[in-house]
């Protein structure tokens, strides 16, 4: 492959990074594929190295797990569970989900009385003013 590089008239420069440990899992993408009911049907996760007493995620070592759905859930027991977790979660997800959608209703405006007399403002007439002779 060829590449194309052009020199910088100021170099770069990245500072030394110190060392840090990431002893935890952040995932990043988490997808299920389960139309094909079949051997098509994939299981898909990326995730991070990731700190929870910072917050860090290391997100240049991003990692990655594709597996065939059925095969998994068949296999691994805790993935089984995880599934029929999600799969029971289902109901209250539609129904929280229907709550955040649904219209908001407005409050009925206050009826007007029957004698109220709505008073329109009118423009003063105007003063008038006498013509002034001019002076010499």
């Amino acid at each position: 492959m060829a590449t194309i590089t052009i020199p910088l008239d100021t170099p770069a420069e990245r500072p030394e990074v110190p060392s840090k440990t990431y002893n935890e899992i952040y995932i990043m993408d988490l997808a299920i594929s389960a139309r094909s009911m079949g051997e098509q049907d994939s299981i898909y996760v990326e995730y991070v190295p990731f700190d929870q007493a910072t917050g860090d995620r290391l997100l240049s070592d991003r990692r990655e797990v594709r597996l065939p759905f059925w095969e998994a859930v068949n296999a691994i027991p805790s993935a089984a569970a995880a599934f029929a977790a999600v799969a029971l979660s289902l109901p209250d997800l539609i129904a929280y989900q229907a709550a955040k959608n649904a219209p908001v209703a407005l409050a009925e405006p206050e009826p007007i009385p029957v004698d109220w007399d709505p008073v329109v403002p009118t423009e003063p007439e105007p003063t008038p003013v006498e013509p002034v002779a001019p002076t010499e």
